[in-house]
């Protein structure tokens, strides 16, 4: 049990580390660095779900504004 949970948190803590350790001009030129026109294209490229601080990230294609763009849906 407590290796699935490490196993499951290890990514959101390796991109929190990584977020907490750049300036936000940093951040903001990773995220502009990639852009997807929607969230089809990224779905398209496999790259959803975006991060917040990761290549492709953009405000408008996160609506809860939770840090997740192209949030899977059901």
């Amino acid at each position: 049990m407590v290796i699935a949970v490490v196993w499951f948190a290890t990514p959101t803590l390796h991109r929190w580390w990584n977020n907490a350790q750049r300036t936000p001009e940093q951040i903001a030129k990773v995220e502009q660095s990639v852009y997807y026109h929607g969230c089809n294209d990224a779905r398209a490229a496999g790259v959803a779900p975006i991060h917040r601080g990761e290549p492709g990230y953009r405000p408008e294609m996160d609506g809860d504004n939770d840090g997740v763009a192209c949030e899977p849906y059901y």
